[in-house]
């Protein structure tokens, strides 16, 4: 896999356009949308006919296969607002009818190439991760039908692939991290001080070997470094370390990540929309929540719900205070490192099942 070729390292992260953030009024797919061009999907056809006369996997795929004039300057205009933008583009127009999945698996690779390295979203060792239903209990929320509540993940830049829809439900919902922190700081600085202190985080069975299952250090929900901020967010991995430390949070603690949580789900704080078949969202992680209702699938597995994720680590990468990292992987590298033989979600590592 390739690093991003260096005309785009360029490309600075900024907070000055939006330094506190957008609201739900401010969402729209005019707003967000990106349509890609005729001359971009001609040249992703092009390019996939390649890789797949060259018999390649997608996982072979380097940022080159899928760079053309249109492609390079569509791709650097989308980074160019995940860095220092709105934080989330919805990329439009890539007809799912005429390829296969496992064509689409090429091109979402490929282009997700021109945002940095792909890492791994679970110790299984998944680069492209397949949300669907596979097991309702599990403690990773993407491999079940629930509701996953507003949080982030452990990439610098995440990405969603619609192939198909639920039967109903599975709306996704959005939430600026900055609009959030801009109205704690106002409404109730006393919390912001405990949430930018932090809390240790449970590493749900996927810790590297030899580190702890549980992090030494406390995660920081909100932190700033070089005048970027940054929010790392998951309630319940949170609530499963201290119930597996037998540290109970504390009144402050708790009116601290109920506040945030309210805040979050305010009305003109959340905006939701449903991806349709052919979107790809782009987000900036450390600057957006995001979230899922619960859905009802097709009856036929085949037919259920299907998006593709990707994790991304970005060149050069975001400047942020390593304890935001929860996963202590080899080289300091995001998301979390492959591990042989390892179980992936048990449902003890959730309290949405106890």
């Amino acid at each position: 896999m390739t690093l991003l070729l260096e005309k785009n390292s360029s490309i600075g992260w900024s907070q000055k356009k939006h330094p506190d953030g957008w609201g739900a009024a401010d969402f729209s797919r005019e707003r967000f949308g990106q349509r890609l061009s005729e001359a971009a999907l001609r040249d992703i056809a092009g390019c996939l006919a390649r890789v797949k006369a060259q018999g390649r996997r997608f996982d072979q795929v380097t940022r080159e296969d899928f760079s053309t004039p249109a492609l390079d300057a569509e791709l650097a205009q989308t980074l160019q607002r995940l860095r220092g933008g709105d934080g989330a583009v919805l990329m439009q127009g890539l007809p799912v009818g005429p390829y296969s999945d496992a064509d689409l698996e090429i091109i979402y690779f490929g282009l997700g190439m021109h945002f940095g390295n792909a890492v791994s979203q679970s110790s299984g060792g998944d680069v492209l991760g397949h949300v669907a239903v596979r097991d309702r209990k599990s403690a990773r929320g993407y491999t079940s039908d629930r509701q996953l509540e507003l949080h982030t993940d452990s990439a610098e830049i995440i990405a969603l692939l619609c192939v198909r829809k639920a039967v109903s439900g599975g709306e996704s919902a959005l939430a600026s991290a900055l609009r959030i922190h801009s109205i704690i700081r106002r409404e109730r600085p006393d919390l912001l001080e405990v949430l930018v202190r932090g809390f240790p985080y449970h590493r749900r069975g996927e810790a590297a070997p030899g580190a702890d299952e549980i992090t030494p250090y406390d995660v920081p929900v909100f932190s700033e470094v070089q005048g970027l901020v940054s929010c790392r967010y998951v309630r319940e991995i949170i609530e499963v370390a201290k119930r597996d430390l037998q540290v109970p949070l504390t009144e402050r603690e708790l009116e601290a990540l109920d506040f945030f949580d309210e805040v979050a789900n305010r009305p003109e704080v959340r905006a939701e929309f449903q991806l349709e078949p052919g979107d790809i969202l782009w987000m900036n992680n450390y600057e957006l929540l995001h979230a899922r209702t619960s859905f009802e699938n097709h009856p036929d597995p085949a037919q259920g719900r299907m998006l593709y994720r990707l994790w991304l680590q970005d060149f050069p990468s975001r400047p942020m205070k390593k304890e935001m990292l929860v996963y202590e992987n080899a080289h300091g590298r995001q998301g979390i490192d492959p591990q042989a033989g390892r179980p992936v979600g048990l449902a003890r590592y959730s309290t949405s099942n106890h």
